[in-house]
């Protein structure tokens, strides 16, 4: 266990309620058949747009804390290396707050999921923040074959679109 995790702070009630609902929502699909194909490892999830709070960041900051210095190093250069590649969409994530933001946010990250940006937490396809994820990472997991959550897959984004509307109408 990091010593940098303050079970005191209130964002870490969040995530375990958040992660006690997620719990239960995966043992109704697996009564159902349907198991997660997700597994440590796999860090298709961790190629999308993420937005996470204030407080949430606050977490990952502390959690950081106790990184050698040599780690933390290694995590600004893999934040330089992404600073970099998503400034065409952080850009247009700020113009579009001026407008349509939802129609606008939609479209970056189908944009941001085809270019697929690593996190910079990610190291060895395994979460480097794993205990303190962003709400946002936790409720990410895939009930259908992982060949879906491949960027070459050219059907991906629409099948993902398309479960989204079957969620809609069932």
């Amino acid at each position: 266990m990091n010593p940098a995790l303050d079970r005191t702070d209130p964002v870490h009630a969040v995530f375990q309620a958040a992660d006690e609902v997620i719990q239960e929502i995966l043992e109704a699909h697996g009564a159902e058949g349907r198991e997660p194909t997700c597994r440590p490892g796999c860090s298709a999830c961790c190629h999308q747009l993420v937005v996470s709070t204030v407080a949430e960041a606050r977490a990952a900051i502390a959690w950081m804390d106790s990184w050698s210095d040599e780690r933390k190093v290694a995590f600004e250069g893999r934040l330089d290396a992404w600073m970099d590649r998503t400034a065409p969409l952080r850009q247009a994530f700020q113009e579009a707050a001026e407008g349509d933001l939802e129609t606008a946010v939609e479209a970056i990250a189908e944009r941001y999921w085809v270019e697929r940006p690593p996190c910079p937490f990610l190291v060895d396809s395994l979460c480097s923040i794993h205990p303190v994820r962003p709400l946002a990472c936790r409720h990410h997991f895939s009930l259908s074959p992982p060949i879906r959550c491949e960027a070459d897959e050219p059907d991906g984004i629409d099948q993902m679109a398309e479960l989204r509307s079957e969620e809609h109408t069932s």
